[in-house]
């Protein structure tokens, strides 16, 4: 069997055009027009991908840091065109300019240490001693008065201008004001996590040196490191929060499983390790930590957990304001790259396959995450399993799987695999010659990730990359952030890698090297730190778990990564970003030991909890008269669904005869996409108790009896055992 599309004989049937063009199509016409409103220009700049060109800047040199200009030499690459991205040629050379640029050294990986048995005759790259790479610095965001004016449109501009600055962790001049005085009252023991010295947080560490064992290691540093620098910071260089520091525990978890207990099973001890152990207040994750974790730290044992990424929306909801993610869900952001897709008119009469792992808990869910889009549309996917064996690599059944699609004729793919088998799958589909496809995805174990995206072409060679050449994905992280026209430092994340590398007494750490994500994964461990310590303020001298739950749930804006706008609030706004891979990179320089690279198109969209596109701060809201609600009483009071409708009813509200909901303690109010703005109107009329959650895509929540009235409504108002007898006393 052929591996190599330029060889001698015939050309095989999957190799693709050079470089391959990914599918023009135009606009899907039973597309909902309401999301991604902004992202019409985004699909529009996809299909045509004009070339992003840096400004140049010379980059910040902090005093106790090494400066990236210490580390590296002056040279430019040439200005990429739209040209460019539509020639079949290779980029050209570079040429030499006087203009601030890095060259950064980089070496590439024998085998041994960052990833790889490759073959050298199928490595994306020549395999040499020392390679050298040109980057064009970006020039520093502009801050004034202590605010960051953000030149990416009104929502950014206008948020930036909205974030309080003048607590102690939440300037952009530093990590943090040191505490000037001795605490208001002495610091005294609370409970037991909470002693009068201190506040005792832990960290669910992924071990990302064992993917080197099989070939995947990833350059992002070491992000439990990472985590206990900016912690010492915030202890050392802070003073601490009101007398205490922040004791970090941390809890190393299998990145693999195998041996004698599965994967889940060493996340649930690790969770169990954390609450029974440890008695954390707070428990935080830079890398993901799918399937059981998440749910079995909040919603079982009523302790935040603060993530980046990799949290599954009914865990979100379940979670019940105890757990948190910088990104958006799982299933919502599978939901945008689907919605994405539709709207690029890339599923116009495709054949869709679900690639998905069998681990029930976790991929019914996602797979319904991409099947209910589809069904709007009338449109319907095929799905394939293959086994994991209790590990995070998938390859059991990989050959029954793809054989199957290349006799179903699918042409588009929907993988639903982490790193570890997303090369092994595209490789099968390779060695069976199954005709190049397009793939959608989402940010679903990090596929958004230069550092993971890299690793198809990385492991399989150039004739990988090329097949994965054109991969639509969709995610709310920063990457390629820096390929964009008009990129810029952000000032957040320079006072993060700033601080980092002058606590460890290292280089500073810079977005636009590509030859490691480290800039990254500091900024998204500072994001974190920084959130906690600002709650542990907020909550007081004398803080309570229940005070610092409070405080992390309601904290508000916050800063992440490529300060995009990001809240901890009813609105829960987040960010979501249409990437394209390309194969070769056609706007800059290959990520790491691959020529591929993650290319953004556009600005990334502001979205809410439902994952609808918003252009502005404040959600929309209809007249009371042109929302339709249905009151359930799921609190066994009788009567108290019959009160809050006739209250409704008083103010103007639609309200259909009340109903009954299945016996439940928490009180909320469900809203179906484009409502939010209603519900939290709604809020005024119903006890404090209440919280709001976007309707579940079922109405199992209600009695048979009112499941017509569910459907039919823009809000479902559940009343629990919480707020049941309240208002029965109330009427």
């Amino acid at each position: 069997m052929p591996w190599r599309c330029d060889g001698p004989g015939p050309r095989p049937a999957y190799c693709p055009t050079v470089p391959p063009q990914a599918p023009r199509h135009p606009m899907h016409p039973l597309m909902p027009r309401r999301f991604l409103i902004p992202l019409a220009l985004a699909a529009g700049l996809l299909l045509a991908l004009p070339a992003c060109t840096a400004v140049t800047s010379t980059a910040p040199t902090p005093t106790t840091a090494t400066s990236p200009a210490e580390m590296v030499t002056t040279s430019r690459a040439p200005e990429p065109t739209t040209e460019d991205f539509e020639s079949s040629e290779q980029p050209t050379e570079s040429t030499t300019s006087a203009a601030p640029t890095s060259t950064v050294t980089e070496w590439v990986d024998d085998g041994d240490d960052e990833g790889g048995d490759r073959d050298k005759e199928g490595s994306d790259k020549p395999v040499e001693e020392e390679a050298r790479v040109t980057v064009e610095l970006l020039p520093d965001g502009v801050v004034t008065d202590g605010i960051y004016v953000d030149p990416r449109g009104p929502i950014f501009k206008a948020f930036q201008e909205a974030v309080d600055r003048s607590g102690r962790f939440s300037g952009l001049d530093a990590f943090c004001r040191s505490a000037s005085d001795d605490p208001d009252e002495a610091p005294t023991a609370v409970e037991s996590s909470i002693t009068a010295e201190s506040i005792v947080i832990a960290q669910i560490d992924t071990r990302l040196d064992e993917l080197v064992k099989v070939g995947f290691g990833v350059p992002v540093g070491d992000p439990g490191a990472m985590m206990a620098t900016f912690v010492d910071i915030v202890n050392r260089d802070c003073g601490g929060i009101h007398g205490r520091s922040l004791d970090l525990r941390t809890i190393e978890v299998s990145a693999l499983g195998g041996g004698d207990l599965d994967i889940d099973t060493l996340r649930e001890a690790a969770c169990l390790e954390a609450v029974e152990v440890h008695e954390a207040a707070v428990v935080l994750a830079t890398t993901p930590i799918p399937g059981t974790a998440a749910s079995c730290l909040t919603s079982r044992n009523r302790v935040s957990h603060l993530a980046v990424r990799g949290i599954s929306d009914h865990d979100l909801i379940g979670g019940r304001g105890l757990l948190h993610s910088l990104e958006v869900g799982d299933r919502t952001g599978l939901g945008l790259a689907m919605r994405a897709a539709l709207d690029l008119g890339m599923l116009d009469g495709a054949t869709i396959g679900v690639v998905v792992p069998d681990a029930p808990q976790r991929s019914d869910d996602l797979v319904a995450a991409v099947l209910g889009p589809l069904a709007k549309v009338g449109l319907t996917a095929t799905t394939y399993q293959v086994g994991c064996e209790g590990t995070t690599t998938c390859q059991v059944g990989l050959d029954t799987a793809v054989a199957a699609m290349v006799a179903d004729g699918v042409d588009v793919v929907v993988p639903l695999l982490d790193m570890t088998s997303l090369p092994w799958l595209v490789l099968e589909m390779v060695d069976q010659e199954m005709p190049r496809p397009q793939f959608i995805q989402s940010g679903l174990d990090g596929q958004g990730l230069d550092a993971v995206a890299s690793r198809v072409a990385e492991f399989g060679g150039t004739v990988a990359g090329g097949y994965y050449d054109g991969a639509l994905v969709v995610d709310g992280s920063a990457t390629g952030a820096q390929r964009l026209d008009g990129a810029e430092r952000r000032p957040f994340d320079e006072l993060c890698v700033s601080a980092w590398a002058a606590a460890e007494g290292g280089a500073v750490p810079i977005v636009e090297d590509p030859t490691d994500d480290v800039h990254r994964t500091v900024v998204e461990a500072c994001s974190l730190v920084r959130w906690v310590a600002r709650a542990a303020e907020a909550a007081g001298p004398q803080p309570s778990r229940l005070a610092i739950q409070v405080a992390l749930a309601s904290i508000g804006k916050i800063d992440v990564p490529d300060m995009r706008p990001t809240t901890v609030d009813d609105m829960q706004l987040r960010s979501s970003q249409v990437r394209r891979y390309e194969y070769p990179c056609r706007h800059g320089v290959g990520f790491g030991d691959s020529d591929g690279c993650l290319v953004p198109v556009g600005p990334p969209v502001v979205v809410d909890r439902a994952g609808e596109a918003v252009d502005d701060l404040e959600p929309d809201r209809l007249p009371y008269g042109e929302v339709q609600v249905f009151v359930a009483n799921g609190s066994g009071e009788g009567g108290a669904a019959g009160q809050i409708t006739r209250l409704l009813r008083g103010v103007g509200y639609p309200v259909s005869s009340p109903g009954n909901a299945r016996r439940v303690q928490e009180s909320t109010i469900y809203f179906r996409p484009g409502h939010l703005g209603d519900a939290l109107a709604a809020l005024a009329f119903v006890p404090s108790a209440f919280s709001v959650e976007q309707m579940p895509d079922d109405t199992n929540f209600v009695t048979s009896a009112g499941k017509d009235r569910a459907l039919g409504a823009d809000l479902v108002i559940v009343i629990g055992t919480d707020t049941g007898a309240q208002i029965r006393a109330s009427g």
